[in-house]
């Protein structure tokens, strides 16, 4: 393992779309030279504490990180969930072919009404920009 984390700018598609991945800073460096978190969309620049932990939508969120200075170290430790894990779970612990080929047509278009609602329900859970009571 070399001595630096680099995350290019992305989005986590895999993730759960409405799920919090916790990002976690290890290392020696200066976060104040370096190592911080760029969310995109929020047009942030985040000083990134060694030690430290973040909860993000990374699924929905571009991010990356900065450059540490020469001589530092600097490692990320990433907590998620799979959108795949949920599906597997919510679809009888089997593959979506699997599921979806055992429904009759009725069972498909209310399985379609049940994934718009999940949607529906995870976005739900982020707050608006105008809900916040610091703005």
């Amino acid at each position: 393992m070399g001595a630096i984390t680099i995350c290019y700018c992305h989005k986590d598609h895999a993730n759960l779309l409405y799920g919090l991945c916790a990002l976690t800073s290890l290392g020696h460096f200066d976060p104040q030279k370096g190592g911080h978190l760029v969310p995109w969309e929020l047009q942030l620049v985040i000083e990134f504490l060694p030690d430290s932990t973040i909860l993000l939508p990374s699924s929905i969120i571009t991010h990356s990180n900065t450059p540490i200075q020469q001589g530092e170290t600097c490692y990320s430790f990433t907590q998620y969930t799979t959108e795949g894990t949920i599906c597997w779970v919510k679809d009888g612990f089997q593959t979506a072919m699997d599921f979806f080929n055992q429904l009759l047509e009725q069972d498909l278009e209310a399985e379609r009404t049940e994934a718009s609602q999940r949607l529906s329900m995870g976005l739900s859970l982020f707050c608006k920009l105008e809900e916040l009571d610091c703005i």
